[in-house]
């Protein structure tokens, strides 16, 4: 069994709530800046804020009784670490094709790219 400073769960919070209210409005910013297809102008990052953060929390809570379940069973953090990430990017395209809309694929990959960009940064601890 893993020893693990953060096994309460608080990695699953930090991922969730780094990703969408830093690392996805960069990426927002910078694809906006890149392409102007997609700058939707730095007014809408609060909404794109604040909406992620509603409509992510029934992926937050099942995320974090994945989260509490498979720590118990998996010993590798980066497998964990793996799992965890699959099911929030599922969870992504999931919630995006439930919403609809011409930015959704968009708006998929980036918040999954968040996810993965998130979870490179927290470490699981040993």
């Amino acid at each position: 069994m893993m020893k693990n400073k953060t096994k309460s769960g608080a990695y699953v919070f930090l991922l969730w709530g780094s990703s969408i209210v830093f690392i996805a409005p960069i990426i927002f910013i910078i694809i906006g800046l890149l392409n102007e297809d997609f700058d939707t102008g730095f007014e809408v990052i609060p909404l794109f804020v604040l909406f992620g953060l509603v409509l992510s929390l029934p992926a937050l809570s099942l995320s974090f009784i994945i989260f509490k379940f498979l720590s118990k069973r998996i010993t590798s953090a980066v497998l964990l670490k793996s799992l965890i990430n699959l099911f929030i990017i599922v969870s992504i395209f999931i919630t995006f094709q439930i919403i609809g809309g011409t930015m959704a694929l968009m708006l998929s990959l980036v918040y999954s790219g968040s996810v993965v960009l998130a979870s490179l940064i927290y470490p699981l601890g040993e």
